[in-house]
């Protein structure tokens, strides 16, 4: 939308497989934009996701290039939720593909070569990436959701993981962090992750709690948005955890502010009860935190 409120573009695109697809990141620069999705293709008679890359030509307002990574094409497979232009010129991404094994890529922006590609699933736990950023020295940084296969409800078993890439794609760190409030002991929606210019990194994750499927909710039910801040050791520095209520935030995007706090922007959703089921009912949230990590406001549509 440009500044006059006008529409700037409103065209409808499907993948050339022409079947629905959902869109999972869109990185825009000057002269292109790069939409990262998941489509859909048959394969030796079998339908399955496959990663979709659209370049969109905002200049000449057309599809410049769009490819499709299915089984058969052994470059990306499927990706999944982060996409970013690296300081070098190409195409970075963490992706899962068809057998549940995170990865982290490099492409070049056509989307056909492929510069390497290294898994970062440890055999005993599934990982779950959310985002990747790319700090001035080169190295990447990711966040990601990390569960011990086999004891999904194990409160120790479920952990929010940043993960520190190297420009060649070796596995430089790994730092863990147990969710505050251990009932909280499943991973849901998505997390975000910002990089400070001293080092440290400031995360958004949100954990959670079975409900139940028939009224009334569980005891235990809740789910709550932690966001902290750390730095490259691990160590906790400052830290919001929302209330215990029977609501929940997603935050799934990080915004600094230039007095130094931060804007949380996701879904809040409160638990509700109808037709002998629990549901959940969503609208949109956008919460300030000053830099204490106070809450400072919040608006809910």
């Amino acid at each position: 939308v440009s500044l006059n409120a006008q529409h700037y573009h409103n065209q409808v695109y499907r993948s050339d497989t022409n079947t629905a697809s959902l869109l999972r990141s869109i990185v825009p620069t000057d002269s292109m934009w790069y939409i990262a999705g998941v489509t859909t293709v048959v394969e030796d008679s079998v339908q399955r996701n496959a990663g979709w890359l659209l370049q969109y030509d905002p200049i000449e307002d057309n599809i410049a290039n769009q490819r499709i990574y299915s089984d058969t094409t052994q470059i990306l497979d499927l990706w999944n939720d982060a996409l970013i232009i690296t300081r070098e010129g190409n195409l970075a991404c963490m992706g899962i593909d068809y057998f549940g094994d995170s990865f982290f890529a490099v492409l070049n922006t056509d989307g056909d070569v492929l510069t390497y590609k290294h898994y970062i699933t440890p055999n005993d736990t599934s990982t779950y990436t959310k985002q990747i950023k790319q700090a001035d020295d080169g190295n990447y940084y990711a966040v990601a959701a990390v569960s011990i296969t086999g004891t999904s409800l194990d409160p120790e078993s479920t952990r929010i993981c940043i993960i520190k890439i190297s420009p060649s794609g070796d596995i430089l760190k790994q730092l863990n962090f147990a969710f505050p409030d251990p009932i909280c002991n499943s991973f849901m929606g998505s997390s975000d992750i910002e990089l400070l210019p001293n080092g440290h990194f400031i995360v958004s994750a949100v954990g959670g709690s079975f409900c139940g499927v028939y009224p009334p909710p569980l005891a235990t039910c809740r789910t709550r948005t932690w966001i902290f801040e750390a730095d490259s050791l691990g160590n906790i520095l400052k830290q919001y955890l929302s209330p215990e209520t029977d609501r929940y935030i997603d935050a799934r995007k990080l915004t600094l502010t230039h007095d130094g706090g931060i804007l949380f922007s996701g879904t809040e959703s409160f638990v509700g009860e109808g037709s002998g089921t629990i549901y959940f009912r969503p609208r949109q949230y956008i919460g300030k935190l000053d830099s204490t990590y106070q809450l400072e406001w919040e608006y809910v549509n």
